[in-house]
């Protein structure tokens, strides 16, 4: 019988994913798949040393690890390392899930930290233990912390944290200089409340002639989130507890947030309302902006573009300093029957890329690994993250609907998207996001 799952039910859909063979998967979508991939779904062994990792990322993301994988192949000839990338967000966790009910999946996987919770409660994920970790030098005190208490559900531990990546404030050096917005060393005089904040995208303003700042605003459904969890979070609000079934959205406090957001762009206009992802990122690379709000992953497109930029965490507006974060980590899907030997070769593959994380580290992201983070090497990349938030940061809330991609970020981040681009006002999204959370409170999680 399948091995319970976190919640105390086996898995109820793998024997009859296991019966349908390559046909039946392929109508599920993965007929695109390459041959190497198909052939382990219909259960033909590869060799011991074979090491199959699955992905979700591209881009730079992409290209960064790409780098990893053929160094850490140059380094260890004897395996046979087979490296698939899928399409980032819901595509990709489906084939996650279906490789995995099938008892064909990967030796190793990514999982955005904050989407656990559906993987483990279904029973998909082999969790660590502290003694095989320990037996390839992984310890929790050598991580991020935040990061590594993300990866413990139930008592258990999940994943390993490969990165962190904190909501960013990126900003233009010599706008911010003409206008008197830096300090003796060159960076950032950080706002410290709603109204220093707006002062400083003033004077901004007042250099480029149009815009102080640019954020995705159509089709940006994450950001639109990230930046309304940020303020939410600094004003002390959170938006769901006990796992998901309670909606705990503050009306005032969600009225805060957004109005601060409709602040920027529709008040005092020092932010565009109606521009999508792409075109933020093109306002601040041709310098028409002296700041950019997003992740620290755009880092290698401002440096392409050379523009003169450094970036720290998104500043203090409310009462706390705290900010979104999010990680992508490794996990183990479960596999029945699995060898101790297949597990040997996962963490020592696991190992093996935190060693290498500097190379991650050139595409923005934090290194999660501390022997990594704290390195000299490390700190003559430039530029990075220049400080943390003081008061901490914030994942997102532990629920099966919740995570990077997930319907609990599209809910509140297209009723937030909505009001800040002036289609409807703050009370209007506040209940759009409410009755949206609250349906997928209603819904029963996958079993």
């Amino acid at each position: 019988m399948p091995a319970p799952n976190a919640s105390g039910r086996g898995p109820t859909r793998r024997r009859l994913l296991g019966s349908l063979g390559l046909a039946g998967v392929s109508t599920l979508g993965l007929n695109g798949c390459s041959s190497y991939l198909a052939s382990a779904l219909v259960g033909h062994p590869l060799p011991p040393e074979t090491v199959k990792f699955w992905n979700l990322f591209g881009g730079g993301d992409g290209v960064r690890m790409q780098e990893m994988l053929a160094d850490y192949r140059s380094a260890h000839p004897d395996v046979d390392l087979r490296a698939t990338t899928f399409s980032w967000g819901n595509p990709y966790y489906t084939k996650l899930s279906l490789g995995t009910l099938a008892n064909q999946p990967p030796h190793v996987a990514i999982c955005h930290l904050d989407r656990l919770e559906t993987p483990v409660n279904t029973g998909l994920l082999r969790p660590f233990t502290l003694d095989e970790l320990a037996e390839h030098g992984i310890r929790p005190a050598l991580f991020h912390q935040p990061a590594w208490e993300a990866a413990v559900l139930g008592e258990k531990i999940w994943a390993v944290p490969l990165d962190h990546h904190p909501l960013a404030l990126y900003y233009n050096t010599e706008i911010c200089e003409e206008a008197g917005l830096l300090d003796d060393d060159g960076r950032l005089r950080a706002p410290t409340d709603e109204e220093s904040f707006v002062k400083m995208m003033l004077a901004a303003k007042e250099v480029t002639g149009q815009w102080a700042g640019a954020m995705g605003i159509n089709n940006d459904i994450a950001t639109q989130y990230r930046l309304f969890y940020t303020l939410c979070s600094q004003a002390g609000g959170t938006l769901v507890e006990e796992d998901g079934a309670r909606i705990t959205l503050d009306r005032e406090i969600a009225h805060r947030a957004v109005n601060f957001q409709r602040r920027l762009t529709l008040e005092e206009k020092v932010m565009p309302s109606d521009i999508d992802g792409g075109g933020a990122i093109a306002l601040f690379a041709n310098r028409r902006t002296a700041f950019y709000i997003q992740g620290g992953w755009e880092l290698t497109t401002f440096l392409t573009a050379e523009v003169p930029f450094r970036l720290t965490s998104f500043p203090k507006v409310f009462e706390r300093h705290v900010a979104w974060d999010g990680s992508h980590s490794f996990v183990i899907p479960r596999l029945d029957g699995g060898s101790d030997e297949r597990i040997q070769a996962a963490m020592r593959f696991i190992r093996g890329m935190l060693d290498r994380t500097l190379t991650w580290a050139k595409g923005g992201h934090l290194p999660a690994w501390q022997p990594v983070r704290s390195s000299a090497e490390f700190e003559t990349l430039q530029p990075h993250y220049e400080s943390l938030p003081a008061d901490g940061v914030v994942y997102d809330p532990r629920a099966w609907y919740s995570g990077s991609g997930s319907n609990l970020q599209v809910v509140v981040g297209s009723a937030v998207g909505a009001a800040m681009a002036g289609y409807q006002s703050p009370q209007a999204a506040y209940q759009q996001a409410r009755e949206g959370l609250q349906e997928l409170a209603n819904t029963p999680a996958p079993s």
